[in-house]
Parts: structure tokens; C-alpha cells; sequence
């Protein structure tokens, strides 16, 4: 998976669906009929369209935020954002690359390690609250 960054404060979940399909950006925002906001259930929808499979969500527990850095999978990661300096709570989409074990953060320049990321979640008073397997085919 090729990093992206995204092109809109808004467009994290269609930058995501990008890095995974490997289409681009405007392409999948085409497809979703949104440049938005875009929940899981969107998400899954454009990548099975896409010949992706998807798990089950599975939800992190507060006593374990961190435990998924160990994942080899690849996981669509749901990060709640906030209200430490930020104006409001906010939600945003990232992806683990477990193979690579690096955050594809469509917000960020680059690729970072989970340590990087782990700091810049928690500097925001946020935490990642799920996380979604998604894997190549049905």
C-alpha cells in the first residue's frame, strides 16, 4: 500500500479506501457519491465493490487502546479525535499496514511508526475506538 494524503479535511475515509484499492482519491469519491464524511458501513460498501473482504468491527478496549500494533493484518482504524485541542470531538480514518507494521495516517506527509502515531493520537486527547480487517477478495 502506497501512502496518500488526503485532499480535503474530510475526505479521510475515501484516502483510506485510495491506499487500500489503489485507486485514486477523486475516483473513489466518485464511486461513494461523497467527498465527506463517511461512516464503516460506507466503507465496507465500496470495498467489496471493489473485490475486498472485510471483517467483522471490532471494538478496542479503553484498558488496551494499543494492543492492535501487533496485528499482521491490514486494518482500517476508526480514531477518536479530542476535545483536548481540538475545538470538538472529532472522528477520523486511518490505516495499519501490519505487514509493514507502519500508520497510513491520510492526514500525516508520510508513513509513521506505530510510536509516532500512538503520540500524535494521544497529544489530541484521542484514541483509536475500532478497527475493521480488510483483506484482498470475497
Amino acid at each position: 500500500m502506497r501512502h496518500l494524503k488526503q485532499t480535503r479535511y474530510t475526505n479521510c475515509g475515501q484516502t483510506v479506501v485510495a491506499m487500500i484499492t489503489g485507486r485514486p482519491i477523486a475516483e473513489v469519491e466518485e464511486l461513494m457519491g461523497t467527498q465527506g464524511c463517511t461512516s464503516t458501513w460506507q466503507l465496507r460498501c465500496i470495498l467489496i465493490e471493489c473485490g475486498f473482504a472485510t471483517g467483522p468491527t471490532e471494538r478496542i478496549p479503553r484498558s488496551r487502546p494499543w494492543e492492535w500494533f501487533s496485528d499482521r493484518r491490514s486494518l482500517l482504524l476508526f480514531v477518536r479525535h479530542g476535545p483536548k485541542e481540538v475545538a470538538r470531538e472529532s472522528n477520523h480514518w486511518s490505516l495499519w499496514d501490519g505487514a509493514k507494521q507502519r500508520v497510513l495516517d491520510p492526514a500525516l506527509p508520510k508513513s509513521v511508526s506505530s510510536r509516532t502515531f500512538r503520540a500524535a493520537v494521544e497529544r489530541l486527547g484521542g484514541q483509536v475506538t475500532s478497527v475493521v480487517a480488510v483483506r484482498r477478495g470475497p
